[in-house]
């Protein structure tokens, strides 16, 4: 299995194609969050037991916060 940091370091180039073509941080951050929104359920809030996609209110942000520095 491959270690946390050659796991980072593997999408270096795919990331930095998309920070290159969209010119800046602010706009990477949007095409970013944007695919997470379209095409993940990480914007999915569960509102009952039977949900199968989401996450419980206030968990996505805190996988993102636990991430900071």
């Amino acid at each position: 299995m491959a270690s946390p940091l050659m796991m980072t370091e593997m999408y270096d180039n795919a990331l930095l194609g998309i920070i290159q073509h969209v010119g800046n941080v602010q706009d990477f951050l949007q095409v970013y969050f944007g695919f997470l929104y379209r095409k993940t359920d990480f914007y999915r809030l569960l509102s009952g037991p039977n949900d199968r996609m989401g996450f419980p209110p206030g968990v996505a942000e805190k996988m993102v916060l636990k991430l900071l520095p």
